[in-house]
């Protein structure tokens, strides 16, 4: 572990103006003057999920709430710390390993790492990918979107919490889920025998009928290993 964890539950309005200050400091390059540390970097920054300040009473119904939401927050809900590292330890990484996360955030994953140079991610939005570089410098992390996402390389393992329920157009016209679009980029970055540990909604692939052709696709690329069902309040910190 890089960064040691202080779990502190925060309002919307504090967790609103820690992630401002944090990006100002980052990008004027004042945190050592300021007094910041890293570590105060990973415990006080927690992104935009839970912040769109939008009401469910302004709309006509959940749907239309819902899918406003999902644009200004773009699925970004960062995992807690805690789950990185029962995810990672479970996998028992080596140093040698080279492990992925395709839509890394701030890098929450990279912390329990054994080897942080081995360590890949890529992140759409600018804040969160200058938050992952300032604390991690040796890792390969690039700003873009997971679908433009081509490291020249293959991972070991890919660990993930990919956005949730926002409809993607592929470029043959059909239409994919982000949770299910990670996967699918993850078999193909994997090395023969990888391993992909991703957070899905527990509605994937829980329903053998309506899921039919998802479910035969992920049986055409991974072999299932196991699965865990995380409690409901598991984000809640995080949004």
């Amino acid at each position: 572990m890089k960064y040691e964890y202080y779990p502190k539950r925060r309002t919307e309005q504090e967790r609103r103006e820690l992630n401002e200050q944090i990006i100002r400091l980052l990008q004027s390059e004042a945190c050592e003057q300021a007094g910041v540390t890293d570590e105060d970097i990973f415990n006080r920054y927690t992104g935009d999920g839970g912040l769109h300040g939008l009401r469910r009473s302004d709309y006509e119904n959940y749907n239309a709430f819902s899918a406003a939401k999902k644009e200004l927050e773009n699925g970004q809900f960062f995992t807690p710390p805690p789950l990185c590292e029962m995810i990672v330890s479970a996998l028992r990484l080596s140093d040698t390993d080279l492990v992925a996360d395709l839509t890394c955030g701030m890098g929450n994953f990279f912390n329990f790492l054994p080897n942080e140079r081995n360590a890949y991610g890529c992140e759409v939005d600018p804040n969160a990918c200058a938050v992952a570089r300032k604390l991690y410098p040796q890792a390969h992390i690039v700003q873009g979107d997971i679908r433009d996402y081509e490291p020249q390389t293959h991972f070991d393992f890919v660990l993930g919490n990919p956005p949730f329920h926002l409809r993607w157009i592929m470029p043959d016209a059909t239409v994919m889920t982000s949770h299910q679009y990670y996967c699918l980029k993850a078999a193909k970055l994997l090395k023969p025998l990888g391993i992909l540990a991703v957070i899905v909604p527990a509605s994937f692939l829980a329903d053998s009928f309506s899921d039919k052709g998802a479910i035969r696709m992920m049986e055409s690329r991974f072999s299932f290993l196991g699965q865990v069902m995380l409690p409901e309040h598991a984000f809640s910190d995080s949004g």
